[in-house]
C-alpha cells in the first residue's frame, strides 16, 4: 500500500458542492456548500491561454491529491487560496488509496 508523504499535503482545500437557491428578489441563484475540509498536495500542469472578447483568459490545470475521500463530483468546485477550482475529473487509483481531483484555475474570467 502506497503512502500519502503527509509533508507534501501543505494545502488547505475546501470541497464545496452547489445548493440551488432563491435570490432576494426570487432569481434562481447557485450557492455553495461545504462538502468537505482537507489537506492536499498540488501538482499545476501547463496551462492554455486564449483570447476571447479582447480579454487574456487563462486555464490552468492542477491536480490535486488528498487522503480517500468517497463522494467527490465534477458537479463540485475547490477552493484554495482564495481561488477557485472547477474539478474536472477525479481518476480512481483502483486502490483507494489516495483521491486525486483534476481540476481548471480560470484566470481572467469573470465567474
Amino acid at each position: 500500500m502506497k503512502k500519502l508523504d503527509a509533508g507534501k499535503m501543505r494545502f488547505r482545500v475546501v470541497i464545496q458542492r452547489p445548493s440551488p437557491t432563491q435570490g432576494a428578489t426570487g432569481q434562481p441563484i447557485t450557492a455553495w456548500i461545504t462538502f468537505a475540509n482537507r489537506r492536499a498536495a498540488k501538482t499545476v500542469d501547463s496551462g492554455l491561454e486564449t483570447m476571447a472578447a479582447q480579454q487574456r483568459i487563462a486555464r490552468n490545470p492542477v491536480t490535486w491529491i488528498l487522503r480517500p475521500l468517497a463522494g467527490v463530483d465534477p458537479a463540485m468546485r475547490l477552493v484554495s487560496g482564495g481561488k477557485v477550482y472547477e474539478i474536472i475529473s477525479i481518476p480512481d487509483d483502483g486502490m483507494g488509496n489516495e483521491t486525486r481531483i483534476n481540476t481548471l484555475e480560470r484566470v481572467g474570467e469573470i465567474p
